[in-house]
């Protein structure tokens, strides 16, 4: 079964044995919101297994929760969005287009220090923040209207800043990593995205996995874990992916 499918459906999850801060109201709509759906603040302080329980219980019939921290980068983005929002169409990801870069990238002989070596050790990702992390500014948790995971980015106008996709390409990037491994958005904040897999890949699937991952954010390997073989290595001892772009 699918990991979405899993909350939609809403089975038990572990929120019984977590320590969950009372729920605030859902804050009401006024029309100089920037944001055209319902959401809520988070308390401060929240630790990481706290968050994604709120995050799991938030799950309900045609409604995908995300967190996002409220920086003014991203209201700033809100309030030029478009309105009213598009339709949450089932577009099609082109597989072809993107595995053709992948391609591009392993026959450029540039390339071959960012392969690596089989033995390469990635540190796993296993927390929502790291020391780089800004987490001063209040965190939203939002109820975004779609059926699909992947749909939150066609209504949450988060990247084309930096050097971040767009939200039309993420939105693209997560379609394909929910068909293949049930991954969902889980949170946005300045320039990360994170993802919560619906399963672990092993060492061998977690190759093609992090070559695919290169396209979509290529400081992932080149300034966090240097080779595509240790990328690997995280990501099959992995429960959070994050993509940060500088």
């Amino acid at each position: 079964m699918a990991f979405f499918d899993f909350f939609k459906r809403k089975k038990a999850v572990s929120a019984e044995t977590v320590s969950v801060p009372e729920k605030t109201e859902i804050k009401p709509l006024h029309e100089d919101d920037p944001i055209p759906f319902p959401y809520r603040a988070l308390e401060t302080g929240l630790t990481d297994e706290q968050l994604i329980s709120e995050w799991k219980n938030a799950f309900e019939e045609g409604v995908h929760p995300l967190i996002i921290q409220q920086d003014e980068q991203l209201m700033e983005a809100f309030s030029r969005a478009e309105k009213p929002l598009p339709q949450d169409t089932d577009k099609s990801f082109i597989r072809e287009d993107y595995l053709g870069e992948i391609e591009e990238f392993l026959m450029d002989e540039e390339s071959a220090p960012l392969i690596g070596r089989p033995d390469d050790y990635g540190e796993p990702m296993t927390h929502l923040f790291t020391a780089y992390d800004n987490r001063k500014e209040p965190f939203l948790l939002l109820s975004v209207p779609t059926e699909r995971p992947w749909g939150v980015f066609r209504h949450v106008p988060f990247g084309g800043w930096n050097a971040c996709p767009d939200a039309e390409k993420i939105a693209d990037f997560c379609q394909m990593m929910y068909e293949d491994w049930g991954a969902v958005p889980l949170m946005v904040m300045g320039d990360t995205l994170v993802l919560l897999p619906g399963r672990i890949p092993t060492r061998e699937e977690a190759y093609d996995l992090a070559l695919k991952t290169y396209p979509f954010c290529p400081d992932l390997i080149m300034q966090e874990y240097g080779s595509v073989y240790a990328l690997a290595d995280a990501l099959s001892r992995s429960t959070l992916w994050r993509f940060r772009w500088d």
